[in-house]
């Protein structure tokens, strides 16, 4: 599937094509997360990250009753690397300037 383009306007703004809106189920007023990467930008659903979450804890159970802490090392985990990507995307734009 080729990429699709989008242009940010001046206030920030960007419009996502009708095909990404009609993938995601996505309807005007909705809200998307946005996950920033090493290799750019992810946005989703919270009814897809629920499902991430319900396929985890799934996993989890089949593992053993230490469902619930690896649930929480898998959050801090998760939290600790996003909060990199951001710093790292924080200090490339602060380079540029």
């Amino acid at each position: 599937v080729a990429p699709l383009e989008a242009k940010i306007e001046a206030n920030g703004r960007v419009l996502l094509p009708a095909a990404v809106r009609e993938r995601l189920g996505v309807k005007p007023g909705d809200s998307l997360l946005i996950d920033v990467g090493e290799h750019g930008v992810r946005l989703y659903t919270r009814r897809h990250a629920l499902r991430a979450l319900q396929e985890l804890a799934q996993r989890s159970n089949a593992s053993g009753p230490d469902a619930i802490d690896d649930f929480l090392a898998w959050r801090r985990e998760d939290k600790s690397a996003r909060q990199s990507r951001l710093d790292r995307v924080a200090g490339k734009a602060r380079a540029k300037r």
